[in-house]
């Protein structure tokens, strides 16, 4: 059920669209209503809802100002306006923001139920190819990974391709860590069926790790290993100092967690 958030200065019109329109027999939940947009960013955030309708003329942050600020903080959010006559050109700027549509007060409430139910079918849709990017995304960067090993186009692409996949690795200086399970073949210490998932953890624990720490990848080598790239903008020094707390890092919550111990080498 996609959750609706209301948003107009005029408690009148506020309260008709909150009890008049059918909202829940329509597949969709109220989470809230607002008076105005400073107290509408704070019912996004608490709230998380797909969908807003929101008046665009009102005191302390209008609707436009609420929508760029929201959706820098959450980029799918839907937004439909309201706005008198004396406002029409002024709603245009709405679509440049990426609203779903506007409406002309009074608004009917079945045309209302139609362009709510359009932002709903964009959020679906979008979340269904973001669905689709993330499951892609581990491959994507084993094959980016392969192609910087093997030192394949330039750096401006390789960079940009980084960006692209969610990898931050722009920097001055560079480490390169080389990660190995140890006993990894060793039945007695680690059972064949969950070498896999160890593995499987120990990346996601590095990446955790690298996103506190500011920047860098992880990608997966055979069997038994994986890379970390690190870089960062400071000294050649003080990036091989933090590689090193990268690397301590790992190990200490690898062992903590996963009852394992990781060899790795940093150049």
């Amino acid at each position: 059920m996609h959750k609706i958030l209301i948003v107009d200065d005029d408690r009148i019109i506020r309260k008709g669209l909150l009890t008049t329109i059918p909202w829940e027999a329509n597949g969709f939940r109220l989470v809230g209503e607002a008076g105005d947009g400073e107290q509408a960013l704070e019912l996004i955030e608490a709230q998380r809802p797909q969908i807003v309708v929101t008046d665009i003329r009102m005191p302390f942050m209008d609707g436009l100002q609420l929508a760029e600020e929201a959706k820098k903080r959450y980029p799918d959010l839907k937004f439909i306006f309201l706005t008198g006559y004396e406002d029409f050109n002024y709603a245009k700027q709405a679509l440049k923001i990426g609203a779903v549509d506007y409406l002309l007060k009074p608004v009917e409430r079945e045309v209302l139920l139609e362009k709510v139910r359009k932002a709903a079918a964009e959020w679906d849709a979008e979340q269904g190819q973001q669905q689709k990017i993330n499951e892609a995304l581990p491959f994507l960067r084993q094959v980016f990974f392969r192609k910087l090993l093997a030192g394949e186009g330039s750096s401006e692409a390789l960079l940009s391709e980084a960006d692209s996949l969610g990898l931050r690795l722009h920097g001055v200086f560079y480490a390169v860590m080389l990660l190995k399970l140890d006993d990894y073949f060793d039945d007695a210490v680690h059972a064949s069926n969950t070498r896999g998932a160890l593995k499987f953890s120990v990346g996601k624990s590095a990446e955790e790790i690298l996103y506190l720490a500011g920047a860098g990848g992880v990608f997966n080598l055979e069997e038994d290993a994986q890379a970390i790239v690190y870089t960062g903008t400071a000294s050649k020094d003080r990036i091989a100092q933090q590689a090193r707390g990268v690397a301590q890092k790992l190990c200490e919550t690898v062992r903590e967690n996963f009852h394992a111990t990781l060899t790795i080498g940093i150049g």
